[in-house]
């Protein structure tokens, strides 16, 4: 079968013929070079996080780009804050991991090569470190501006995204067309319950009207 993803390990019981536990930028290469030999373990962990700078642009030339809806670049691994009901900060932790500049832009420069017209960034939390986002921003501007604006991107992210103007404006620039943001209550108790602390800082509704605006 093809490959499941779970924060629960024991789910798969007998279903997996193997099992990959962590991020897996050295394990799956160990992986294929024992499958090489025909062997292989029933069981590969990474115990470290993966250093994103490290991380190689993907082989985005086996894709048939012009199939997809949309390409997709993940700059970050991890976010900063502590939502309970969420599975991120227990599979990537809680400290934002972050590719330099010079990889995001070479993976859409890429895969913009290969036909794809607009780019998610899939970041768990675009803006779960700020000022790493705002000078890959500026980095993608440039490369935006020098190639006549080629790609249209999106991206996720928290709604304290609305009290950063200069943010707010670097997107806008980088051509961020839009943003997905989840607001799961506007209630403050409710936000205080799940832990989702960086929502009640001041006014929900003052928040959300600035961001539609």
């Amino acid at each position: 079968g093809g490959p499941w993803a779970t924060v629960k390990e024991d789910e798969f019981e007998d279903l997996a013929d193997v099992t990959f536990v962590g991020e897996a930028e050295e394990t799956w290469p160990r992986f294929l070079q024992e499958w090489q030999q025909g062997l292989h373990q029933v069981r590969y962990e990474q115990a470290d996080k993966t250093d994103m700078t490290t991380v190689p642009v993907p082989r985005f030339d086996l894709l048939r780009m012009r199939k997809y809806a949309f390409g997709s670049v993940q700059f970050s691994r991890g976010c900063p804050f502590q939502c309970e009901f969420c599975d991120i900060i227990v599979t990537f932790g809680r400290k934002p991991r972050i590719k330099n500049a010079s990889q995001v832009v070479a993976e859409i420069d890429a895969q913009r090569k290969l036909g794809a017209r607009v780019i998610f960034l899939v970041d768990h939390n675009f803006i779960g470190n700020k000022k790493a986002a705002k000078v890959i921003l500026r980095e993608i501007i440039a490369w935006q501006r020098k190639n006549g604006y080629p790609v249209a991107l999106f991206t996720e992210a928290s709604l304290d995204l609305a009290e950063d103007d200069e943010l707010l404006q670097l997107m806008t620039e980088a051509g961020m067309i839009s943003v997905f943001i989840g607001i799961e209550s506007p209630d403050e108790e409710a936000l205080r319950e799940t832990k989702k602390y960086q929502n009640v800082r001041g006014s929900i509704v003052d928040r959300v009207l600035k961001v539609q605006d």
